[in-house]
């Protein structure tokens, strides 16, 4: 097994344990205690800044948005723990990530905003479900 992957797989089982931003606050204070290549850095900087792979990345991001980080495209934020509630205001059309949809109609609670890019908004569920709306068709609770 590669070492890098054998490095990924035990930091993703270990971010697995990390339930909620609550949690992460706990273990990111004691993680920037020490120092990583010199310098002191959150979990976030620490992590995504030891593998250079998309594929690594994408893995390690996810499990911070399962954890209620927030990520606005350009940098993370503690901010889950204030999100913004998703309704829909017109009928629509979710996607999962993959690409399994489900009609929804007028007035439907979504859930939790996790980001906005290019017309799509990212949602989690009361199940913890990532999912997509089309952004025009959403308001904020």
């Amino acid at each position: 097994m590669h070492t890098t992957y054998k490095n990924l797989t035990k930091l993703l089982e270990q971010l697995k344990r990390i339930k909620n931003v609550e949690e992460y606050k706990g273990v990111n204070d004691l993680f920037k205690t020490i120092r990583l290549f010199g310098v002191r850095q959150t979990i976030v900087n620490g992590t995504l800044n030891n593998f250079s792979d998309d594929t690594s990345k994408q893995l390690i991001r996810q499990e911070f948005i399962r954890m209620g980080l927030k990520y606005d495209g350009s940098k993370w934020s503690l901010s889950g723990v204030y999100s913004r509630q998703l309704i829909t205001n017109s009928p629509t059309t979710i996607r999962s990530n993959s690409n399994a949809e489900l009609d929804v109609p007028e007035n439907t609670l979504l859930g939790v905003e996790i980001k906005s890019i290019g017309g799509l908004t990212t949602f989690k569920t009361i199940n913890h479900e990532l999912l997509t709306v089309p952004t025009k068709h959403i308001n904020y609770v």
